[in-house]
């Protein structure tokens, strides 16, 4: 496995991460939730690939006697060296935007979410009967009013 390509790779996996999450935040924002649901799956599927190429990279880093990838770096000229380094600086500067993205849309879930909640709860209140009384266990209303029709009988 050639390292500099795993870690291209990585850098444009992180890339196209943070495009799905610009693209379910976008989704959130307009009330898309078929949207969102099928770009979770996306970004689930994403996300195990990046692990399984990270874990190739580290068995191979491993593999090939160095205890991890700064020491592989290490022992390299500075041409080289200063390449690594800066792949490097990439792969993290798109793990920041990406974690950025990623905690923007979390919040804007999480709020969606209560707002829900807010309105179901505000809907059951309004459903509920003020007085637990006010109906019987099979739906009908009770009635404050006596059972004899006063006003047919002449009576006011």
């Amino acid at each position: 496995m050639d390292i500099m390509a795993a870690l291209k790779r990585q850098k444009l996996a992180l890339k196209l991460l943070l495009l799905l999450l610009q693209e379910e935040y976008s989704a959130l924002m307009n009330n898309r939730p078929e949207k969102v649901s099928s770009l979770e799956f996306s970004l689930q599927e994403l996300v195990r690939q990046m692990i399984r190429e990270k874990e190739d990279l580290i068995n191979t880093v491993q593999g090939a006697g160095f205890d991890g990838l700064g020491d592989y770096i290490s022992g390299m000229d500075e041409v080289v060296r200063q390449q690594y380094l800066q792949m490097l600086q990439e792969l993290e500067q798109e793990e920041k935007n990406m974690a950025l993205q990623a905690v923007k849309n979390a919040s804007i879930a999480q709020a969606l979410s209560h707002q829900s909640a807010m309105l179901a709860r505000e809907f059951i209140e309004q459903a509920t009967p003020r007085q637990p009384s006010n109906y019987s266990a099979d739906g009908r209303r009770y009635n404050d009013f006596s059972r004899e029709a006063g006003f047919f009988r002449g009576r006011m």
